[in-house]
């Protein structure tokens, strides 16, 4: 079974494959970036991929996260694990626990991402001590402010 690199939003498959030496890198890239400047952020990425040499795949899963987790769930069962897929924080860490994660310690090495990533996401990129995950945006997990069309905290 293909191993599933779980990241944040899929920095990690990006990175991870754009650096091997296969002769055609290639991935799919599991998400659930489906519109607007989301979809066009996916695509910047696809293109990046493309002029690194690769050949860029995606599966856009639309609706909450709930819809791109049962995705994947069904992916794995089945025993076609995507080699890259968008996660939030709690999420990398639930699927590290599977044992499907990649080790992306020395691409990590390799581009020093200890000193460019906060101190505060190292946790939730390496939960178990290893780097499995690569962030490229934030969002939060507390929920605070999710629904709320306004970031200011309620009076």
């Amino acid at each position: 079974m293909r191993y599933l690199r779980a990241t944040l939003v899929a920095m990690a498959a990006f990175a991870f494959l754009a650096n091997t030496a296969l002769a055609e890198p290639k991935t799919n890239l599991l998400h659930q970036w489906a519109t607007g400047s989301d979809a066009q952020a996916i695509a910047k990425l696809g293109e990046m991929f493309e002029t690194k040499g690769g050949k860029w795949q995606q599966t856009s899963i639309a609706g909450h996260t709930a819809n791109t987790l049962a995705k994947l769930r069904a992916d794995v069962i089945a025993g076609n694990a995507p080699p890259a897929v968008q996660l939030k924080g709690p999420e990398i860490a639930e699927w590290n626990k599977t044992g499907m994660t990649a080790d992306l310690d020395d691409l990590a090495k390799a581009e020093n991402w200890e000193k460019v990533v906060a101190p505060e996401l190292l946790p939730v990129m390496k939960p178990s001590g290893k780097w499995v995950a690569a962030p490229m945006n934030i969002h939060r997990s507390t929920g605070y402010g999710h629904r709320q069309k306004s970031c200011r905290p309620p009076a």
